[in-house]
């Protein structure tokens, strides 16, 4: 206004919101094609408004910090992986089942025709037939040693394996703490004793500790569907209706955002729902 005027004048300056885009080179300090972005969405209602190309929702904020879902899984699943590990080592260094053989019961054994039997071939005889020869009297008369030469020795894993399982199922159930998704959910064998309804209290527990994966998931697709809309709008205002779009979107939908080009965008009413499960289609049936 001029310096020196007659009426009272006041100069009003709208704020707009701006986006700036640029380019950052990943692992420098350098950027480039920096500045005020071109075509930004702005509501129809709204002009002062912009709209971020970047969908973001952050779920479980509090204090302005969140822990990930996956950040809490970490430390049980890289327990279960070394546990996993550990299995792996134990089941490479197994021994196999063995026997222990006194040699003085076995040595000097005849074959009847005058030779005698080395200790590796009546071990052959005994693997493969079962039959065992050996001397219990020397031929002096004396014992020549245990009246059972061959022991067999149990080898295997033992009670360690038994251990390394337990581990890996305390740490199988503190991810399903963490998570939330118990046995009813995730699709394993649930207690063969537990009811109907106990297993159906069970799946809607879980379905209420998982609740913000949906809800962002809902809040996602709906701004998403938000800025397209604007950019559909814009599209056939200022540059007017493409054919590729009427092959994606179809002639019909096309038609409807040109119509209301001008109309605000709270009259479209954008709104993502879920389809009803079997239980909700039955429950509708009956009502009808």
């Amino acid at each position: 206004p001029p310096k020196n005027s007659k009426f009272k004048r006041q100069q009003i300056k709208p704020e707009f919101e701006v986006w700036y885009t640029g380019k950052y080179i990943i692992g420098t300090d350098y950027i480039f094609d920096y500045g005020v972005k071109q075509n930004m969405l702005r509501p129809k209602s709204n002009l002062t408004r912009s709209v971020s190309s970047y969908i973001v929702y952050t779920p479980n904020m509090y204090n302005m910090n969140n822990k990930s879902l996956v950040e809490r899984m970490m430390p049980f699943a890289d327990q279960i992986q070394l546990v996993h590990l550990k299995m792996q080592q134990l089941i490479a260094k197994t021994r196999p089942k063995g026997m222990a053989i006194e040699l003085g019961s076995i040595e000097g054994v005849t074959k009847g025709d005058g030779n005698t039997f080395t200790p590796l071939e009546i071990q052959d005889v005994y693997e493969q037939t079962g039959n065992l020869y050996f001397r219990v009297l020397d031929d002096g008369g004396a014992a020549t040693g245990s009246p059972r030469p061959v022991q067999e020795l149990s080898g295997g894993i033992g009670g360690a394996l038994q251990e390394l399982i337990l581990a890996y199922r305390y740490n199988l159930d503190r991810l399903r703490e963490v998570t939330g998704i118990n046995e009813v959910r995730e699709g394993s064998a649930p207690n063969k004793e537990s009811l109907v309804g106990v297993q159906k209290m069970a799946l809607l527990a879980s379905n209420n500790a998982t609740r913000f994966i949906n809800d962002a998931y809902v809040n996602i697709m709906e701004r998403t569907a938000f800025s397209a809309s604007l950019a559909l709008q814009d599209l056939v205002q200022y540059k007017g209706a493409y054919k590729g779009y009427v092959d994606a979107i179809g002639e019909t939908t096309l038609k409807v955002v040109d119509i209301g080009k001008d109309v605000t965008l709270h009259d479209f009413g954008i709104k993502v729902q879920a389809l009803p499960d079997e239980e909700e289609k039955q429950m509708i049936e009956q009502n009808i």
